[in-house]
């Protein structure tokens, strides 16, 4: 049976330079929680940066991911320099194509665009370490935002791999992609693919209206989640998969002792907030929800506490510090407002999974508020871990939606006044509803879970083989 290749921007695991040597830390966001648990399972390869450049080279690294690569896992790390790697993951993807691909394009960097030729080496210099690792037949699957130009230069080098694209962040209207200087480039690309991924139908939907107006693409077929493009002679199947996690890796060993002492004193309800610092998740606007609640509900005073946890990312980016500071200043007002009870705790750390596992089960709700996201994986995460009485409080623009919207409390990721009135809603919501809300939660994230998400999309990039499978 052929292997599985994944190609993502980097690896599940991240080298950080100290004095004397190097440290080991797992990769944060998504695409780890999902993919990691996926290749243990299966084997295979995993391509993509390791957090090191050609200038800071160890010897040591190759030996130190040969033995995280455990479980029939090889990670071949891609080591660039790190001024190509900075114009091309810092200035292009993420300050052109991450704001850009979310619809907000106010927050895009003036001159992100004029980084576009590192960009495209760099998705070159991925093809190369790719040719490298790939053998005939080997199915590659490629991952997200970062190598949208991959999937093509892989077509023309290794024609006989079948070849998937996944992108786990929205793709915008057409409207908004047109507008975008290499947006002609950049759908060529993907469409070297044989199968394209998105999380739900609507990203779906948007890129074959830009396949269309921009690349010329022809749309052959249409269902709800599937879709066949024509272009050039070639046939390329798109389709919608929602991510899943694994479950079981929150539903055992959790370790509540020191989460108590972190928290140290709080009520009786916990509400959970838990993101990586980011714009689109609108954490301001969740904190000035619950500022307002407490002001409109002083009945739910010393009744409920919000634990807001935050994963620092792009700390080099400024639109990141400016959201940091928003984020303080919220928790600050909060904390400075109501004083007779430990109103809200911010933990602007990264915890280990025992403890994030404790904290779900601890928390009677948790609030998943983004203006925009592709799937939102905390959503699902808490889920698992949650009491049976725990309530999820969704908005509408997370990608999990799709998925949850019957069970968990809807309200409006932009709108403060939507959230008060959505957490008002999961603590005034009787028992035998919590109960039957959460039941029904959980059953999807089991059913549907990380490997069921891979078996479906490996399954139609090669219907004879199921690689997820037990």
């Amino acid at each position: 049976m052929s292997r599985l290749v994944v190609v993502s921007n980097r690896l599940p695991v991240v080298l950080e330079r100290e004095e004397g040597g190097f440290t080991v830390c797992e990769g944060a966001g998504g695409l780890v929680t999902a993919m990691k648990p996926l290749l243990a399972r299966v084997g295979g390869a995993w391509i993509g940066f390791c957090g090191m450049c050609e200038d800071e080279r160890d010897p040591r690294w190759r030996e130190e991911l040969a033995r995280l690569g455990d479980g029939g896992v090889y990670y071949h790390p891609v080591i660039p320099s790190r001024r190509a790697y900075d114009a091309y993951y810092k200035q292009f993807a993420n300050q052109d194509l991450w704001p850009r691909f979310h619809n907000m394009t106010h927050k895009m960097s003036r001159d992100a665009s004029r980084h576009w030729p590192a960009y495209e080496a760099m998705n070159r210099t991925f093809a190369e370490q790719t040719c490298h690792v790939a053998e005939p037949g080997d199915m590659i699957w490629v991952q997200d935002y970062h190598l949208m130009l991959l999937p093509q230069i892989l077509r023309e080098e290794m024609p006989e791999c079948p070849i998937g694209h996944f992108l786990h962040i929205p793709f915008p209207p057409a409207d908004v992609m047109c507008r975008q200087p290499q947006a002609e480039e950049i759908l060529a690309g993907v469409l070297g693919a044989d199968l394209v991924g998105f999380h739900i139908p609507a990203y779906m939907e948007n890129f074959i209206a830009a396949a269309d107006m921009i690349a010329g693409a022809t749309l052959l077929s249409r269902t709800e989640s599937e879709a066949v493009l024509e272009l050039n002679g070639r046939e390329i199947r798109l389709g919608a998969f929602p991510i899943g996690i694994n479950p079981s890796q929150l539903e055992r060993g959790a370790d509540p002792a020191p989460v108590r002492r972190k928290l140290g004193a709080m009520a009786d309800t916990l509400i959970l907030s838990m993101d990586r610092l980011d714009y689109t998740k609108a954490i301001p606007n969740r904190l000035e929800a619950y500022r307002m609640f407490l002001d409109k509900h002083p009945e739910y005073h010393e009744q409920v506490s919000l634990v807001q946890m935050l994963d620092l990312s792009r700390k080099d980016i400024p639109a990141y510090g400016e959201e940091k500071a928003k984020v303080e200043n919220g928790v600050s007002e909060i904390r400075d407002r109501y004083t007779s009870w430990q109103a809200i705790r911010l933990f602007a750390e990264r915890w280990r999974r025992a403890q994030v596992a404790a904290l779900m089960q601890m928390s009677k709700i948790c609030i998943v508020t983004p203006r925009c996201d592709g799937m939102n994986l905390v959503a699902k995460e808490y889920v698992s871990a949650a009491p049976r009485d725990g309530v999820l409080v969704l908005s509408h623009q997370a990608g999990a939606a799709w998925q949850f919207a019957q069970h968990a409390v809807m309200v409006d990721g932009e709108s403060p006044q939507s959230i008060v009135a959505g957490l008002r809603t999961a603590l005034e919501m009787p028992l035998p509803d919590r109960r039957a809300r959460m039941l029904e939660l959980k059953r999807n994230v089991h059913d549907q879970d990380v490997f069921w998400w891979a078996d479906q999309f490996l399954g139609a990039l090669r219907p004879a083989e199921s690689l997820a499978g037990d």
